[in-house]
């Protein structure tokens, strides 16, 4: 109970939905709803602030791109969206030398990629040189990473090591969360 007083104390939302106008309080609020977000931009092993929204990065707990997108979801979060030069500088940033899952994928339908917010216009892209390249056709690559080993930019990558071909080693990343 203490800790549910002090998560509330901090603004987090332990229950219901504060926008209700019945008095009902069992909806929850979706994580994409248009809100400002009064949480400090706390959280991760690093984390920045960038274009209205804070960046989280975990690099200690590697993932599958689902395993993220799921860690994220269940922080209130989301995988990163980088749909502007300035959050994927800053997000490049902090993602230094790790290859880090963000929020981007091409898994409904190929090559029309698609952030985890389907309301976020794809417009801004930040690929590096040949990609994206769906493994060559070796193997699908349906989800994207900075590249932090290869200088920063994106890459489309197998969503975890169960794909088919997929390389030894492959699929576990960091991840960034934004909210």
């Amino acid at each position: 109970m203490l800790v549910l007083a002090l998560l509330a104390g901090c603004g987090v939302q332990v229950g219901g939905d504060p926008n209700a106008t019945d008095g009902s309080t069992d909806t929850p609020r979706p994580a994409d709803a248009a809100v400002a977000d009064a949480r400090p931009c706390t959280g991760g092993d690093m984390n920045t602030t960038a274009g209205g929204v804070c960046f989280m990065l975990f690099t200690a707990t590697p993932a599958t791109w689902a395993d993220a997108n799921t860690a994220c979801t269940n922080m209130n979060a989301r995988l990163a969206i980088l749909d502007t030069a300035a959050k994927h500088t800053a997000a490049k940033t902090l993602a230094g030398t790790f290859n880090t899952w963000i929020g981007l994928s091409d898994g409904t339908i190929e090559n029309t990629f698609r952030w985890v917010d389907a309301n976020v216009p794809f417009s801004f892209t930040a690929w590096d040189p040949n990609e994206p390249s769906n493994g060559a056709g070796t193997y699908e690559e349906d989800c994207v990473v900075i590249a932090g080993a290869r200088g920063g930019d994106w890459d489309d990558r197998p969503c975890s090591p169960a794909v088919a071909n997929a390389p030894a080693g492959c699929c576990t990343y960091a991840y960034m969360c934004q909210f």
